[in-house]
């Protein structure tokens, strides 16, 4: 029983720690010569990691990793490269086993051959003979009135068990609504619960750290003026170190932005989302038309 605890305790510690190990992101861009631009997001270290990055004179650098597997980047090119040589080096090794092998399929097909014209020189079984049928003395076949009502029986049997299913059909699909969905479409709820969970989502994705820095202008003092008085009445406190140019069109400066979020918070918004009470009852009536339609539309 100990041992069972021991290892529940370390399974549930490793979901905690998956839950709420980060997911680091960082933007910057630089319009100062040399120009700079990069983008970067990370989770588990190369569990999941997005990296991109330019710079004016330089490559452009590019790194992606899923499951710490390369799929973009340098490591990925030299994984192709080395496997593309491996090929080509091995290629002559194996043209001696090629050759045994189509030699070998050769010799199968030959035996097959053999063995299909074996099998045609055997004579063939004399069939059965056929049914025997009685005339009349005008050459009438006795029992066709027979065939021909049993013929006629089965095809009503069929044709009274396909109405019968119909009937079935169409009593089960009078008896499901098919706009089952309208109430939820009209539940104000259910929106209320959706951009509920989606201003969650949002505050929490929220970066922690934003520095801005510069001077910007377009030349336009009337657009520049609507520009000021939005920024300032919005961010005041990330225009510090912000030159607004009212008569020049110039474009220096940087932007530094940096966040984290966290998939147990995500996971617990969604989670509260799913058991909010529009929701559940949503899911549940889809959930009751999916088993509806499966069942009367079964082959």
């Amino acid at each position: 029983m100990t041992g069972i605890a021991i290892v529940l305790l370390v399974i549930l510690i490793l979901i905690v720690g998956i839950l709420f190990s980060p997911i680091t992101y960082s933007v910057e861009l630089s319009s100062r010569k040399p120009y700079r631009a990069a983008l970067k997001v990370q989770w588990l270290g190369r569990v999941f990691r997005i990296h991109f990055a330019y710079e004016s004179g330089k490559p452009f650098f590019k790194e992606v990793y899923i499951l710490r597997q390369a799929k973009l980047g340098a490591t990925r090119d030299y994984e192709e490269w080395l496997s593309r040589r491996v090929q080509e080096e091995t290629a002559d090794g194996f043209s001696d086993d090629i050759m045994d092998e189509a030699k070998s399929e050769k010799d199968a097909n030959t035996t097959a051959d053999a063995k299909v014209q074996q099998t045609a020189s055997k004579p063939v079984e004399a069939a059965k003979p056929a049914e025997r049928v009685r005339f009349d003395k005008d050459g009438t076949l006795l029992d066709a009135p027979k065939r021909a009502a049993d013929e006629t029986a089965a095809q009503s049997e069929r044709t009274e068990e396909d109405a019968s299913k119909t009937a079935e059909g169409k009593q089960a699909d009078d008896g499901f609504d098919k706009r089952w969905f309208m109430p939820h479409v009209k539940n104000v709820a259910l929106y209320e619960t959706l951009l509920l969970f989606i201003k969650r989502c949002y505050h929490h994705s929220l970066p922690g750290h934003v520095r801005l820095e510069g001077r910007f202008g377009n030349g336009n003092p009337f657009d520049m003026g609507i520009a000021a008085a939005t920024i300032y009445s919005l961010w005041p406190e990330g225009t510090k170190e912000v030159e607004l140019d009212y008569s020049n069109n110039v474009c220096l400066g940087s932007l530094d932005v940096k966040g984290r979020m966290y998939p147990g918070v995500f996971a617990w918004y969604g989670t509260l989302f799913v058991l909010a009470k529009p929701v559940r009852s949503f899911l549940m009536d889809a959930l009751k038309f999916a088993r509806h339609y499966k069942k009367t539309h079964k082959k």
